[in-house]
This record gives structure tokens, C-alpha cells and sequence, in this order.
């Protein structure tokens, strides 16, 4: 019995000896973080006082603000009066995401990009919004590329965009777009030109080419191969171009032509 014994005593002195070891461990970790808070607390204590001798140095002071992008809806001047800093003003004193915001509150901007060019000049790059259509609504309004109506048309009309109605501001237009992006892909189309797209509730879609003008009813849906057979048939047609009101691509297999 006296062997059990001792094997009880060794086990019951490990055990004794585990919650110092722990304890250690955890002492060892928490002198650890202190000094690494130390040490972080005195590298503040040395960046501060830098960083607002840099915000206060008259090195730093605006002389210049670059605009660069390419610009037609939207004036140089307009962008740095929307940038609403000063020259004279430290180039560290105002924050570059303010800049972007107060500038991409301009209807024609889509999007900008500022940057700092030490010690003196502010940079900031805009690019417009590009529109691809306009929104015969309420009012008549501009749509751009990424299928938003971005602003109402006062004195700038592009009478080159095609104009799409049946729809108010804020539907969904995936479908006018899908219709104007495949006419400007598609190089046989071009001949055609896009003038305007209607949309009934009752017949669907329809469109109206610039050369004719010829109005084509697509119906909903299979634009793509709609417009495919149309454009198959269209060397036969053309010569009766000036007789031509409309085409009818609504039918799974036959063409409707109105004389």
C-alpha cells in the first residue's frame, strides 16, 4: 500500500503546482500589452505634435486646384466652387471625402476622385455622366449609361438620344436599355438609327427608326432575335423604304409589313 501512496502524494504536488504556472503565463501576457500600449501611447505622444505642426505650416498652404476629366456638361469653375475649399487653406485641413462629396452633388458629375499633391496643389478628377436616352415623362428627362435618370433637360438637348416613353421616373428601364445598347453594338444597325422607344401596356414595345422613319413593333421580349430576322429581310424592303409605316416582329414565323 505505502507505493499508492507516494504516486497520491506526486500527483496531488503537480497539480499544486499548475495555477502558479498559469498564473505566471497570464502575468507574462498582461506585462506584454502594457508595454506595448506604453509603447504605442509614447508614439502618439510623438506623431501628434508633428502632424498639427503640419496642418499649421504655411508650406502647406493651397496655391493650386487641378481639374482634369473630360469635361462637356461641366465647367472647370463649377467643380472647384462645389469643392468649397479656399486657396491659402492647408492642404492637410480638410478631408479629401468631404471634397468628393460636395463635388458629386453635380448632376452631370458620375463620379470623382480627389487627391493631395504635396505641398500645395489639390487634384481632382470628374467624370460626367453619359447619357444614352431621354425620358419623355412628366417633364422630359436625361438617362444615363447605368440606366438612372440623373437630371432634368433644361437648354443642353442632345437631339441625337433616342427618347423613350411609357414609363415615369422611377420604373425600371432594363429593357429600353437592353434595346438602345444592342442597337449601338450592332453594326448593321446602324444604317437603321434608334429615334424612339414606346412601350404599351397592351402591345409591348415598339420602336421607331431615324432612317424611314419605320415604326417596329417587337412585342415583349427576344428583342435580339427579333431584330436578327428583321434585319435578315431588310434588303428586300428597303427598296419600298418610302412606302414602308411599319413592321410588325410580334410572330414566331412571319413579318407583318404596313404599306
Amino acid at each position: 500500500m505505502e507505493p499508492k501512496n507516494n504516486l497520491d502524494s506526486i500527483n496531488n504536488q503537480v497539480i499544486a503546482k499548475r495555477p502558479k504556472h498559469r498564473a505566471s503565463r497570464l502575468l507574462k501576457k498582461v506585462l506584454a500589452s502594457f508595454r506595448a500600449s506604453h509603447l504605442l501611447f509614447l508614439i502618439l505622444l510623438a506623431v501628434i505634435p508633428v502632424w498639427m505642426g503640419v496642418k499649421r505650416s504655411s508650406y502647406f498652404a493651397l496655391q493650386k486646384i487641378e481639374v482634369a476629366g473630360d469635361l462637356k456638361q461641366v465647367g472647370v469653375q463649377e467643380v472647384i466652387k462645389a469643392a468649397n475649399v479656399a486657396l491659402g487653406q492647408n492642404l492637410f485641413e480638410f478631408s479629401l471625402k468631404e471634397v468628393e462629396k460636395n463635388v458629386s452633388k453635380l448632376q452631370w458629375v458620375s463620379s470623382v476622385s480627389v487627391r493631395r499633391h504635396s505641398p500645395d496643389t489639390l487634384w481632382i478628377h470628374v467624370k460626367e455622366q453619359r447619357p444614352i436616352a431621354l425620358l419623355l415623362s412628366d417633364k422630359l428627362y436625361f438617362i444615363s449609361d447605368g440606366g438612372f435618370v440623373f437630371k432634368e433637360v433644361e437648354k443642353e438637348v442632345d437631339r441625337d438620344l433616342p427618347v423613350i416613353t411609357g414609363f415615369e421616373k422611377g420604373d425600371l428601364l432594363d429593357s429600353p436599355l437592353q434595346l438602345i445598347h444592342f442597337f449601338e453594338s450592332n453594326p448593321h444597325f446602324e444604317v437603321f438609327g434608334l429615334s424612339e422607344i414606346h412601350y404599351n401596356d397592351a402591345t409591348g414595345f415598339s420602336i421607331v427608326t431615324l432612317s424611314g422613319p419605320v415604326e417596329i413593333r417587337l412585342g415583349r421580349g427576344n428583342f435580339e432575335e427579333k431584330l436578327n430576322e428583321f434585319q435578315k429581310i431588310w434588303s428586300k424592303l428597303s427598296p419600298s423604304l418610302g412606302r414602308i409605316k411599319g413592321i410588325d416582329l410580334d410572330y414566331e414565323d412571319r413579318v407583318f409589313v404596313k404599306l
